[in-house]
This record gives C-alpha cells, sequence and structure tokens, in this order.
C-alpha cells in the first residue's frame, strides 16, 4: 500500500533525526517520532488484520488447508 510505504518512509526518516538528537532526550523529534512509528504499526497491524480476513473469508477448502 502505498499509504504504509510513505508511513514507513517517515517514521525512518524521524529515526534517524531522532537518533542524531539522543543527547538531547527533551528535543521535540523524539515525541514526533514515537507518535509517528505508533501510527505506522497500528495501520500495519490493521491491515494485515483485515488481509487475513479477507483471504478467510475468499478462500476455498483447498486453499485454506494448502496455507495450514
Amino acid at each position: 500500500m502505498k499509504e504504509l510505504t510513505q508511513l514507513r518512509w517517515l517514521a525512518n526518516k524521524l529515526g534517524r533525526q531522532s537518533y542524531d538528537k539522543r543527547c538531547n532526550k527533551g528535543h521535540n523529534i523524539h515525541k514526533k517520532h514515537d507518535a509517528v512509528a505508533k501510527n505506522y504499526h497500528r495501520i500495519l497491524e490493521q491491515t494485515k488484520r483485515q488481509h487475513w480476513r479477507d483471504w478467510l473469508e475468499k478462500g476455498k477448502d483447498p486453499d485454506i488447508w494448502t496455507a495450514h
């Protein structure tokens, strides 16, 4: 998904900036990185769950047993 790709890119970018400011714990970049990273992981987990549900709903017997 394009949205996940962009969020991952932003989280990684902010992570690098946060790492550069690791000596300054009060810098705003740390809070910004935490918020974006949490949002990325939340959306990633929701997407995985939805994909799994969709697959199970559309799956037929042979498909489901071959996945096991």
